[in-house]
């Protein structure tokens, strides 16, 4: 019998509340688990100049029943080809272990942009024990199942445990078409025993 294992967004002040995301989660301008696309009153604002972003999205793989066997060498990664749209990139960076190791709550202007994710602005609520990793977040394109997949830390042995965050930001630029855009998926991978 394998263990369970569910993927939870973290969202809210610091420890943060988890949902668990049963079929998707909505990138927006607001800190907020939504599973459904194109219903939102808080869409990312496409910019005149510059870019707009939307509240990065705090995710983990949370253990729900054990079996006695441990989770570990904890990956994610995507298909290597965002199809969000012209003028709109996905930049992800991974933080911390343990019970909401590194955990910082998604800031910026509801309805409008959240705070472009960043080291700096990713900082544990100022504590600064925990970094983003890569420190200056990449295209999520760049890690796919064949290439080089975004390690992920935490070791799952315990019911209510949870890995380090998966964290990741839609951008977006002036030429950006309006409207929803397509989803995307996001793949982890953990090896068991």
């Amino acid at each position: 019998m394998a263990a369970t294992v569910e993927i939870v967004r973290v969202t809210g002040a610091y420890p943060g509340a988890y949902e668990t995301i049963a079929s998707n989660t909505v990138a927006n301008a607001q800190d907020v688990h939504q599973e459904t696309a194109g219903t939102s009153s808080n869409p990312i604002k496409i910019p005149s100049a510059g870019r707009s972003c939307s509240y990065w999205v705090n995710t983990a793989l949370r253990m729900i029943t054990d079996d006695g066997n441990t989770i570990n060498n904890i990956k994610w990664y995507s298909d290597g080809d965002m199809g969000f749209g012209t003028a709109v990139a996905c930049k992800v960076a991974t933080i911390g272990s343990g019970c909401m190791g590194g955990y910082t709550q998604a800031t910026g202007t509801i309805g409008s942009s959240g705070v472009q994710l960043s080291d700096t602005a990713y900082n544990h609520n100022g504590i600064g024990s925990f970094h983003l990793a890569p420190e200056t977040p990449i295209d999520a394109a760049a890690y796919t199942s064949a290439g080089a997949q975004l390690i992920v830390s935490g070791t799952l042995t315990t019911p209510g445990w949870m890995s380090g965050f998966v964290v990741y930001q839609l951008e977006v630029g002036p030429s950006a078409t309006a409207g929803t855009t397509a989803q995307e998926t996001f793949t982890w991978q953990y090896d068991e025993f």
